[in-house]
């Protein structure tokens, strides 16, 4: 992120630079030589896979009962 700052010009080795650099990143869009991170709805389990894995930590854990 420091680096791009630096790529558009700001002197980031100096206090004043860096602060310019952060407050213009907090008012604008994110520049191309950022990248975001992917969206988090990509990372949403199967449903019927999480609940098959919780159905079988479930029986497991009726299985470790009844042992005792």
């Amino acid at each position: 992120m420091m680096m791009a700052g630096r790529d558009l010009g700001f002197d980031i080795g100096t206090q004043v630079g860096a602060e310019a650099w952060l407050r213009e990143l907090q008012h604008g869009p994110l520049p191309q030589s950022i990248p975001l991170p992917p969206a988090a709805t990509s990372f949403r389990p199967d449903p019927a896979a999480a609940r098959a894995k919780k159905n079988r930590r479930k029986a497991e854990r009726k299985a470790r009962k009844k042992n005792r």
